[in-house]
């Protein structure tokens, strides 16, 4: 269980300060609430694999592998839910 307050710098010394509200519980990555396991389901990681679009680990639109959204080198360390959550909040959005 996890909740995280992402702040994002701006290249030119600006400060752009964002709160983004997500939580992750047994696999499913949720947006909108601080309370882990509520909130809505954006989607889920089981296996490696990424589902779109349900709060059931392993059900929904496979959009691809974790590995797939791997872009900072040290982030393998980190669990599953973590890297897709970062990918998708902070790079580009994939749910």
């Amino acid at each position: 269980m996890a909740q995280v307050d992402v702040i994002l710098l701006m290249c030119f010394g600006d400060y752009f300060m964002a709160t983004i509200n997500y939580n992750f519980k047994d696999g499913c990555l949720r947006e909108g609430s601080s309370t882990p396991g509520c909130g809505k389901a954006l989607g889920n990681v089981k296996n490696g694999f990424v589902y779109a679009g349900s709060s059931t680990p392993g059900c929904g639109r496979k959009i691809g592998k974790v590995s797939d959204f791997t872009v900072v080198k040290g982030i393998e360390r980190e669990k599953d839910e973590t890297i897709v959550a970062m990918h998708h909040f902070l790079i580009k959005k994939i749910f």
